[in-house]
């Protein structure tokens, strides 16, 4: 009789790790469902000539000039042009993760009532405008939608983050502005004398 009850002890354990073994996959199906990747822009960045970025009471608006972004109105700052580049190349290249509700009766509820904007013109004529709400509840994604559709998205956490920018993401913070990839010599010198240099090779490896 023991040997029989061990027997039926292990045929139910082996019977309820079955079970488990396929909820899961169920929950992990489910899960690369719900995760979708729908195309809500695909445009060319280098065509990109205004950009209008509003996040609360803050409105900025900018203008390409010689390859490079100004400011024309909002503040009076330097730009950091590689987050410029990244809003501009984020709407251009965008993609929702899931369609959330099409025609909601009440935009609040996602935090697009009332939501920070990005805004870019092209000199084809066309203009891409892009709203960002709330975060999800699970923190993984924020609301989004077209400005001028009715349909709200959710767009991935980081993509968020980029288009809700301010003063502090899109102000220039770095002493020299500059990249690694322009940095051709470095020289420390103390009390006027040359401690050492090191100099970037020629060839293209670019080892110093």
């Amino acid at each position: 009789m023991k040997l029989y009850r061990n027997i039926f002890i292990l045929v139910v354990v082996f019977l309820a790790l079955i079970g488990a073994f396929f909820i899961a996959r169920n929950k992990a199906s489910k899960v690369e469902d719900d995760y979708q990747r729908i195309e809500i822009y695909k445009l060319d960045t280098e065509k990109a000539e205004e950009l209008t970025v509003v996040n609360g009471e803050d409105t900025f608006v900018l203008k390409k000039k010689d390859d490079e972004w100004e400011l024309v109105s909002g503040g009076d700052f330097e730009i950091n042009q590689v987050q410029i580049q990244s809003i501009i190349s984020n709407v251009c290249d965008l993609y929702a993760t899931k369609e959330v509700e099409s025609n909601p009766k009440d935009l609040a509820q996602y935090g697009l009532d009332n939501p920070a904007s990005v805004t870019i013109k092209f000199s084809d004529g066309t203009t891409a405008e892009i709203e960002v709400g709330d975060e999800t509840p699970t923190k993984s994604g924020y609301y989004a939608k077209k400005k001028d559709k009715n349909t709200v998205y959710t767009i991935a956490y980081y993509l968020g983050n980029i288009l809700k920018a301010n003063e502090v993401s899109i102000r220039n913070r770095f002493v020299l502005d500059v990249t690694t990839q322009d940095v051709t010599e470095l020289a420390v010198t103390k009390d006027g004398k040359r401690s050492f240099k090191i100099v970037k090779s020629n060839n293209k490896d670019g080892k110093w």
